[in-house]
């Protein structure tokens, strides 16, 4: 429809279609014009609407899901996506289910149009959006969901069965008991026996033998063997076994006499100091004195305490005399030890400067050992040093 604009467009302020009026005539004739205009549009307008075909001819902006158009196309529109019921208001997804309302405020579940959940006692069950198993095993593959193991009401307890008699043969069973009771159970035979029991059927049934077929021998146990032989194992293979003898303490002294002959181990004996010679002199006991007063030094460790003076540093490198070290001994350099139960401030002070010093090995020598100081120390300080042996 063609949008209203006064002519000209800019209306009294065009000068030229509105110059200054110069009587009372021109100034209403001015004003009258673009009353004339808006009237004549509006009537237009009605005559429009008041037509068959009046809402065609008006257009509309998008709203919503209704594509921008004409009035009337977009109440076609809005009509083709309306809810096609006469009494379903409106619907809406949850995360559990589809709901419709009647009303518009009030919602309810759609019901499925799938299969039907029936309980035990052929009830009709409410239909949900998810079912809920117990005491099954639930897996999930590719196109499927499993469910395994349904376990079902326990079953009734079984009836206990007492055996009552022995009969040679069916015959005298059943004229000695036409009938019986649930659970009554008699052997027929004589050579091999049959169970009979009287059953729900109301007869005596064959529940067959008493006993079952003789086993198979068990692999790998030892067969065989005789008096005096006890079963072993073979080899690390599970039952394999096999027979070895048992001899009394009487048959093993028989057996060992003659063995440990007096005669035999005085020559043996006699042999092996031949065989020796000096290696077993009575005088090589000098040499093992000799050899214990040799390592005396090398084992013992004795303990003493020197003072590292202030004065005696050479570049980070104190130079302490030892004696007894040497180029293969150990020592180590400990603290002072401290008066118990309170130690003196002096030792403190003593050994906090030891520790900011951070003493480390810097070799030995003969009677000498070098101590490397990482801060060297402004004071007079005392070590104890050990001397372990050699290395």
């Amino acid at each position: 429809m063609q949008k209203f604009s006064f002519t000209p467009e800019d209306g009294l302020r065009n000068s030229m279609d509105f110059p200054d009026p110069h009587s009372e005539d021109d100034t209403r004739e001015q004003f009258q014009r673009p009353h004339d205009q808006t009237k004549q549009f509006i009537n237009n307008m009605i005559d429009i609407l008041a037509s068959d075909t009046g809402a065609s001819e008006i257009g509309n902006s998008s709203l919503g899901d209704i594509p921008s158009g004409t009035v009337q196309s977009q109440l076609q529109a809005l009509n083709n996506i309306k809810i096609k019921s006469s009494n379903i208001k409106a619907f809406r997804k949850t995360d559990d289910n589809i709901e419709y309302s009647l009303d518009g405020t009030n919602y309810q579940n759609i019901p499925s149009s799938g299969h039907q959940i029936l309980n035990g006692l052929g009830n009709t069950m409410p239909q949900r959006s998810g079912l809920k198993f117990v005491d099954v095993q639930v897996t999930d593959t590719p196109g499927a969901t499993v469910i395994q193991g349904i376990v079902g009401a326990p079953g009734k307890d079984g009836v206990g069965f007492t055996v009552k008699g022995t009969y040679d043969t069916y015959q005298d069973l059943t004229t000695a008991h036409p009938t019986g009771i649930l659970g009554d159970i008699y052997l027929v035979g004589t050579t091999e026996k049959y169970m009979y029991g009287w059953t729900e059927n109301n007869q005596w049934t064959n529940l067959g033998k008493m006993e079952g077929a003789k086993g198979d021998t068990g692999e790998g146990m030892p067969t065989g063997g005789t008096t005096g032989q006890v079963p072993s194992k073979a080899s690390s293979q599970d039952y394999d076994f096999t027979w070895k003898d048992v001899y009394s303490q009487t048959e093993v002294d028989t057996a060992l006499q003659g063995k440990v002959n007096t005669s035999t181990y005085t020559t043996d004996i006699g042999n092996i100091n031949t065989a020796l010679g000096t290696k077993a002199n009575v005088s090589v006991t000098n040499g093992h004195d000799t050899r214990i007063t040799a390592l005396e030094g090398k084992i013992n460790s004795s303990i003493d305490t020197y003072t590292l003076l202030a004065s005696g540093w050479n570049n980070n490198i104190y130079e302490l005399t030892v004696t007894g070290v040497t180029t293969t001994s150990n020592q180590e350099i400990l603290p002072l030890k401290l008066t118990r139960p309170t130690p003196t401030q002096a030792e403190l002070d003593n050994n906090q400067a030891l520790m900011s010093a951070n003493l480390q090995d810097a070799g030995q020598s003969a009677n000498t050992i070098y101590i490397y100081a990482e801060t060297v120390p402004t004071t007079d300080i005392q070590v104890r040093i050990i001397k372990r042996g050699v290395k």
